[in-house]
């Protein structure tokens, strides 16, 4: 297999750019394996026809839309 250029080069983030998602802080790592008990599974398949995936997030034990989690108080600019 042909190996590219930019297959090399390192990806940025969205906050690399200043723009920060979300009203949280981030994790130590800043991924989503960060966040407790959610489990994160991933499987290619690459043939000469196709190069496709699937990802798949396990949010945790608990039920995520049965428990209501209140989320800290956005701050909003004065209009």
């Amino acid at each position: 297999m042909e190996r590219r250029e930019e297959d090399n080069v390192e990806k940025k983030r969205i906050r690399d750019f200043g723009i920060v998602p979300g009203r949280l802080e981030t994790g130590k790592r800043n991924k989503i394996t960060d966040v407790p008990g959610v489990k994160v599974g991933h499987c290619t398949i690459k043939t000469e026809e196709n190069h496709t995936g699937v990802t798949v997030i396990l949010p945790g034990e608990d039920n995520a839309f049965g428990e209501q989690r209140r989320q800290p108080e956005m701050k909003r600019s004065p209009e």
